[in-house]
C-alpha cells in the first residue's frame, strides 16, 4: 500500500473505527448487516486498500460508508456519514437535510444515525429534537472510536423491556419508576443502543470478585434525562 500522508492516515483510522462500530451497533439493535460483516474482520490496512480500490481516491470518501439496514419487523436503520461543514459546527441546514432524507425513507419503523466531525449548533439540536414519526441520533466521529459494550469492564448483557414488560415488572415489584436507579439519556451505552427516556433496562452483570471468581447479578435501571 502506498504511504499515506499522516493526516489522511489519521482520518482513515478514525473512520475505520467508526464504520465498524456502526455495524456492531446495527447488529446489536437487531438489524441485518450481511453485506458488511466482512468489514468487521478487516484490518486497518485492508480497510484503506479496499476504500482506495472502490473509490479511486487516497482519502476517505464518506458517502461510500453510508448504509441502509433492515430488520425482520420491517424496520429501517439509515446510517449517514456527513461531509464536514465549512464552519466549526454542523448547522440547521444539515439538520433539515437529514430530516428530509429520513422523511423520504420507506419503512415500518425508521431510525436514522448521522456521523459528523463537528459538534451541532444550538439550532440544529433544537431541530433534531423535535418530534417526528422516525427517530434520529447524531454521533460525532470522536464518539465512535470504541464500542462501550465491548471493553473489559462491560461484561454485561443489556435488555430493554417492552412497555408491557415494564408495567408487569413495576406491578410485581410494587415500585414506581422513580425508585429505580437511573441511566443518563446521554450515557454512551444508552446512545449505543438507542434507548429512549422512560425505558427500563435489565442489566445482567458479571463482576470479577477475585482473579479467579466471578459474581453474577441483575440490576434494573430507567433511562432518565433530557436530550441535548
Amino acid at each position: 500500500m502506498e504511504q499515506l500522508p499522516s493526516a489522511d492516515l489519521l482520518l482513515f483510522t478514525r473512520y475505520y473505527h467508526a464504520k465498524k462500530i456502526t455495524i456492531e451497533m446495527a447488529i446489536d439493535r437487531g438489524f441485518e448487516v450481511d453485506s458488511d460483516k466482512n468489514i468487521l474482520k478487516m484490518s486497518l490496512e485492508d480497510f484503506i486498500e479496499d476504500s482506495i480500490k472502490r473509490n479511486g481516491l487516497y482519502t476517505v470518501v464518506r458517502q461510500s460508508l453510508n448504509r441502509e439496514y433492515k430488520n425482520s419487523k420491517g424496520g429501517i436503520l439509515l446510517i449517514k456519514f456527513e461531509e464536514p461543514s465549512e464552519s466549526t459546527q454542523q448547522g440547521v441546514g444539515f439538520a433539515m437535510d437529514f430530516i428530509k432524507l429520513m422523511s423520504e425513507t420507506k419503512g415500518k419503523t425508521r431510525f436514522g444515525i448521522a456521523v459528523v466531525e463537528q459538534p451541532l449548533s444550538h439550532d440544529a439540536k433544537q431541530k433534531l429534537n423535535m418530534k417526528y414519526d422516525f427517530r434520529l441520533q447524531v454521533f460525532q466521529l470522536s464518539d465512535l472510536q470504541y464500542n462501550p459494550t465491548r471493553h473489559m469492564f462491560a461484561a454485561n448483557k443489556y435488555t430493554a423491556m417492552t412497555p408491557k414488560e415494564q408495567k408487569a415488572f413495576l406491578t410485581r415489584e410494587k415500585i414506581k419508576p422513580k425508585q429505580l436507579s437511573q441511566i443518563s439519556f446521554e450515557d454512551p451505552i444508552t446512545r449505543y443502543f438507542g434507548w429512549q427516556i422512560g425505558q427500563i433496562i435489565k442489566k445482567n452483570i458479571t463482576a470479577l470478585t477475585s482473579e479467579t471468581l466471578t459474581d453474577e447479578f441483575v440490576e434494573f435501571s430507567i433511562i432518565d434525562g433530557t436530550p441535548l
